[in-house]
């Protein structure tokens, strides 16, 4: 079995350290979901309306909030490879009701655009 790295973007960084503030137990939340990426598994629901990404949205319970997945975080995550994701941000669903996935595309390409910034030998044929 292959093993899967995980990785996660700036943008998740900035939005976990906010969500902190409030729930003081979301890094072991998202501990258990990143386990479960690692182990390969692909939690959540598929994305519709990108043919180019494969996205998933996933649901995590919350031990802060004490609702179960349904009214804990929403983490959105991309398949880079077949052992590489990316989690590209969460959110607390009581905060936000929906993401749009044009703007999680928006999300994507701008991590894209800055690993290619750091690896400029990529952009070249």
């Amino acid at each position: 079995m292959n093993s899967i790295t995980v990785s996660f973007s700036e943008r998740f960084y900035r939005s976990i350290k906010e969500l902190r503030k409030k729930y003081r137990h979301i890094q072991e939340d998202v501990d258990a979901f990143a386990l479960l990426l690692e182990k390969g598994e692909t939690p959540g629901d598929r994305l519709q309306g990108s043919d180019e990404y494969v996205l998933y949205k996933a649901r995590i319970a919350s031990q802060d909030m004490q609702r179960g997945k349904s009214g804990g975080f929403r983490v959105i995550y991309y398949l880079q490879t077949t052992t590489s994701i990316m989690v590209i941000n969460i959110y607390a669903k009581p905060a936000i009701d929906n993401v749009q996935i044009a703007t999680i595309l928006q999300w994507i390409h701008e991590i894209l655009d800055t690993v290619d910034d750091d690896n400029p030998e990529i952009n070249e044929p």
